[in-house]
């Protein structure tokens, strides 16, 4: 980040922000917290000014992604242009580290890697002095070969070794026989692994038929539907509970019975609900969409939105696990390419939950009070297209 700041008073450097930028950076990481699901990101947004010396490699992954395409970017936008080459060549890493990053590579994101990659190279090789053209740019050179020859970076990543490699030197005291040290630990560690796997005996749960006709229960899967679904804390209820004195819904000849949930877990995530919040008083309802749009047959877009309620309905024998969404336009800012910017345009919409995608989170702006950035995990610029909440 010195390279950002301005610490170091050369001209080698295509890109400088001034002192206070960094401040103005960090601020908001930290005004944000409670609108950052921290669960959904594998890394921790950290204030980057002054504890930057406690930040993983993890979080500087999530600096990279999240932080630098919004409130870095926003900062040279405000000293170079949107239109400088500078401001658009530092997407190109970026863009390059989460397609790389992906648990899926494809031959178009391959292609994308070599030309994001290349774009990279040219404009360091340009504009930097052969002594500040380190061996860590020459390396990101390696990528697109690494993973056309060995698959997605995530694939055989070390992060697993070095966390612990990471347990074990803390506990390694002694500076005479550091190695025997070690060994004994490793030892230690093994045998205390074994024998509360041989001996310690877990707590045996008995287990109890429930009726799920009966409220109360723990969760509820549609029968012969998607068991990647799962209703948390569910309850029966009926529509006219949630239709805000529409008439429809008591004239209407439909079944009004419906199972409400408090939360719903969709393959290895728990989402919940405006209506039931949880405790932790951080935004926690706020997710990215997939929804079918008109015109086209098909067709999809994206689109994000605050979840109201979980709940299934059945009509004609078919029951589908839904959701209630406030679904709201989003607008990009015409400096800034990446972030996407709420705007208070919404709609409520009923959609099924499988199209629930991920939970998102706001980062402040550092120059415009009462702005927020949307970011989520493995955002990149320019692959996410909105569309307009009419054409659902």
């Amino acid at each position: 980040m010195n390279k950002y700041s301005g610490d170091f008073a050369t001209n080698f450097h295509t890109t400088i922000l001034h002192k206070q930028s960094m401040p103005a950076i960090a601020s908001p990481i930290t005004a944000s917290s409670v609108t950052l699901p921290l669960a959904t990101f594998e890394g921790s947004f950290i204030d980057v000014y002054e504890k930057s010396g406690l930040m993983r490699s993890v979080d500087w992954i999530e600096f990279l992604q999240a932080v630098v395409p919004t409130l870095v970017f926003e900062q040279l936008v405000h000293e170079y242009t949107s239109s400088a080459e500078q401001v658009n060549t530092i997407m190109s890493p970026i863009i390059e580290s989460t397609l790389a990053l992906q648990w899926n590579i494809d031959q178009e994101d391959l292609a994308n890697i070599n030309t994001h990659l290349h774009t990279w190279h040219l404009h360091m090789k340009n504009n930097v002095s052969t002594n500040m053209y380190n061996v860590n740019f020459h390396y990101l050179r390696h990528i697109h070969d690494t993973c056309l020859k060995r698959g997605p970076l995530r694939s055989y990543s070390t992060r697993s070794a070095e966390r612990a490699i990471g347990f074990f030197k803390r506990h390694i005291k002694q500076r005479v026989l550091p190695g025997s040290n070690a060994a004994n630990i490793i030892k230690r560690h093994l045998i205390t692994c074994a024998y509360h796997r041989m001996y310690v005996e877990e707590d045996v749960v008995e287990e109890v038929e429930e009726d799920e006709d009966e409220d109360g229960n723990d969760q509820y899967t549609i029968p012969n539907a998607n068991q990647e679904l799962e209703l948390w804390d569910w309850h029966h209820a009926t529509l006219d509970l949630y239709s805000s004195n529409d008439s429809r819904v008591l004239t209407s000849t439909l079944d009004n019975r419906i199972r409400v949930g408090k939360r719903l877990f969709k393959t290895d995530t728990v989402f919940r609900c405006k209506e039931y919040p949880g405790m932790a008083r951080k935004l926690d309802t706020l997710v990215k969409l997939r929804l079918p749009i008109r015109g086209r047959s098909n067709s999809t877009a994206f689109y994000f939105g605050e979840l109201m309620l979980f709940f299934t309905y059945q009509c004609q024998g078919d029951e589908r696990q839904l959701c209630l969404e406030r679904a709201q336009n989003m607008e990009c800012p015409m400096a800034i390419e990446q972030a996407q910017t709420l705007v208070k345009v919404t709609s409520f919409i009923v959609t099924g939950c499988e199209n629930i995608l991920d939970y998102t989170g706001l980062i402040q702006s550092s120059f415009h009070p009462g702005r927020y950035y949307v970011v989520y995990p493995d955002m990149m610029s320019g692959h996410t297209t909105l569309a307009n909440i009419c054409d659902v």
